[in-house]
């Protein structure tokens, strides 16, 4: 045991000299490595065959890499303002317009064409016979009554190639008509030059002309005179009117409306009786069984004046409320209050009680007949209070509507396109 002790004493002090010396070699090293790449860059610089081997390297690199040093390396642009690139998109785009041909807008060429379109029916309408001059309409002088085609020819500026096909074909037929008639005539023998004339002579000789101030009649045509060259206001013509007076029920009579939009022909061409038109209008009691519970004044309108003074015959009309029941009503006053006092009073004066007696009494005999008396004056007038009947009161600006019950021929009073010429 002793002599294992003595072998292993010398080799422990061998093992710690050899620990020693690891020691001391790794402090070294380390002391080596310590020192930075940046610092070994400073004081020792690389050499000219290391600088073009490094060159050489960044040239062969792959171009992913070398766009990531670029990146790293290269600025970043600055922020754009909002305001400043909306502007910048915008003069883009001005450009981008100037430089492309320019195309209108859809709404824009229909609007275009429906103006072309209006300035072309207005000028049709002013080359019609019914064409005004210094504000004035004068009806074209028509050798015989005009028919529905003539009109529509007329209006379309005498050209056949607007009419429809129908309207031609009717043209045509009526043309065939009367050229047969005529060649039968002529024939015949019984047709000369003159006859067209003396006949045109005589039919209007048979006519009178109207007053100068009447524009317009119904076909009754109490004046005789010629309806040639007059639009029709057809029966069951609406005109919307507005009261411009006060009317009473108690007080029957005459009063004013204005027309309060344009009354218009059946082509919706012409306008017939212009908005602001005058009607003269006369109230009348439209008395029935409930009247008492509905009470309505009765309105005609015998005459309708245009804003140039001239008049319009319109006796076969009469007057409608707004929703088309005949007669008016407004403000209705019953005197229920007046009744009921003439009910009581009526009921005080005609209590008739009998008196008996032989006629000894004679004050009592002659109270009784002061009092008889007295009922006999006074039961008339009250009786007038049992009679009262409803008060109706038109207020002005009370809308009403009139309506035609006859055709009225009248001059027309302008075209709607003549504000285009």
């Amino acid at each position: 045991m002793s002599t294992f002790k003595e072998r292993l004493a010398p080799m422990k002090k061998g093992g710690w000299v050899l620990v020693i010396a690891l020691l001391v070699v790794l402090i070294v090293a380390m002391q080596k490595f310590s020192i930075s790449p940046k610092e070994e860059v400073v004081v020792a610089p690389a050499s000219p065959q290391a600088e073009r081997q490094a060159e050489r390297q960044v040239h062969t690199q792959t171009p992913s890499v070398r766009e990531s040093i670029e990146g790293i390396t290269t600025e970043r642009e600055l922020a754009v303002d909002t305001v400043a690139s909306l502007t910048e998109d915008t003069k883009v785009a001005q450009k981008v317009e100037e430089v492309l041909p320019e195309v209108p807008d859809a709404l824009v060429r229909a609007r275009e064409q429906q103006q072309v379109q209006e300035y072309y029916r207005a000028q049709q309408a002013a080359s019609s016979p019914w064409r005004r001059s210094n504000g004035v309409s004068e009806a074209p002088i028509l050798t015989q009554a005009p028919s529905p085609i003539a009109v529509q020819a007329n209006v379309l500026g005498d050209r056949e190639d607007l009419l429809s096909t129908d309207a031609q074909r009717r043209n045509l037929k009526s043309r065939l008509a009367e050229l047969a008639k005529l060649k039968e005539r002529i024939q015949s023998g019984q047709y000369s030059m003159g006859d067209g004339e003396e006949a045109i002579t005589a039919m209007q000789a048979q006519f009178t002309p109207p007053p100068e101030a009447i524009v317009g009649y119904t076909d009754e045509n109490r004046y005789n005179a010629s309806t040639e060259g007059l639009l029709t206001l057809p029966i069951g013509t609406i005109i919307p009117a507005v009261t411009v007076m006060k009317a009473n029920s108690d007080r029957l009579g005459t009063f004013k409306a204005v027309v309060s939009q344009d009354v218009m022909d059946v082509t919706q061409t012409w306008v017939l009786i212009p908005k602001g038109s005058e009607l003269i209008i006369k109230s009348f009691r439209m008395s029935g069984a409930n009247e008492a519970i509905n009470s309505v004044v009765g309105m005609s309108v015998p005459w309708i004046v245009l804003p140039d003074g001239n008049k319009i015959d319109t006796s076969k009309s009469s007057g409608l409320d707004r929703e088309g029941m005949g007669g008016i009503s407004d403000q209705v006053d019953h005197h229920w209050m007046e009744q009921f006092l003439g009910v009581a009073a009526y009921a005080l004066v005609a209590n008739n009680t009998s008196y008996e007696g032989t006629g000894n009494d004679s004050d009592s005999s002659y109270e009784l007949e002061v009092a008889q008396g007295l009922r006999d004056q006074l039961a008339p007038h009250v009786q007038k209070y049992l009679q009262l009947r409803p008060t109706n009161v038109i207020r002005s600006g009370q809308s009403m509507n009139i309506i035609i019950e006859d055709e009225v021929f009248l001059k027309p009073w302008r075209n709607i396109y003549e504000d285009y010429l």
